[in-house]
């Protein structure tokens, strides 16, 4: 029982790092994306890490932990608007700006629910 407690711990914990990780790295293209227009290859990139993010909080949500699943669920909708808003920007090329300072704005919240996570899990 102490293995799987400590295997779990260790997973949350895992899952925890790589979505701060994450929410870091996409806030970040976000930016060059907003400073530099970058193209949609970029785009493509920054979609890719929101969906390795979303594994991510899958997987924190597999252990049915209170305290992780309540701030999982807010962080798995950000995600999910951050991804919508990417999508957006590729089918209707609307200007880059405009559309990435939407996803900017659900990052930096996100982020501010990561941050939690990782406090949360590490009080576990």
């Amino acid at each position: 029982m102490e293995l799987h407690t400590a295997n779990k711990n260790e997973t949350l914990i895992t899952a925890g790092i790589e979505i701060q990780a994450l929410n870091i790295a996409i806030e970040c293209m976000l930016c060059q994306l907003i400073d530099n227009e970058k193209d949609i290859d970029w785009i493509e990139s920054i979609l890719h890490l929101a969906s390795e993010q979303k594994v991510c909080l899958k997987t924190a949500l597999q252990y049915d932990v209170p305290a992780v699943s309540k701030l999982c669920q807010p962080l798995m909708a950000y995600n999910r608007a951050i991804i919508s808003v990417c999508l957006m920007i590729l089918d209707e090329n609307t200007p880059l700006s405009d559309r990435s300072e939407a996803a900017l704005t659900l990052s930096r919240k996100q982020r501010q629910l990561a941050n939690q996570l990782i406090s949360t899990i590490a009080d576990l």
